[in-house]
C-alpha cells in the first residue's frame, strides 16, 4: 500500500491516472487489483460500497486521498 501512495504522490491525479498506478502497482507485487481496491477502497471512504473508487479518489482530490491513505499505512501497515 505505501508504494501505491507513494506513486500516486506524483503526477495526474485523474481517475485514468489513478487506476494505472493502482493496477501497476498490484501487478508488481503479484496482486490482484480487486484484493487492493477494496482496502483502498475503506481506507478512502470507510465504507465496503459505493461509487467508482478511482472517480472518488479524483473528486476528493489528492491531499485529502493521500492523507487518508497516510493514515492507514500508519495504523494498519506492519
Amino acid at each position: 500500500l505505501q508504494t501505491i501512495v507513494d506513486e500516486l504522490a506524483n503526477g495526474d491525479f485523474n481517475a485514468a491516472s489513478i487506476e494505472a498506478t493502482i493496477h501497476a502497482g498490484t501487478g508488481a507485487h503479484g496482486l490482484k487489483p480487486g484484493r487492493m481496491n477494496m482496502a483502498l477502497r475503506l481506507a478512502v471512504t470507510a465504507c465496503g460500497v459505493g461509487a467508482g473508487l478511482y472517480e472518488t479518489m479524483e473528486l476528493l482530490g489528492r491531499p485529502r486521498t493521500l492523507a487518508r491513505l497516510r493514515h492507514a499505512c500508519d495504523t494498519l501497515c506492519l
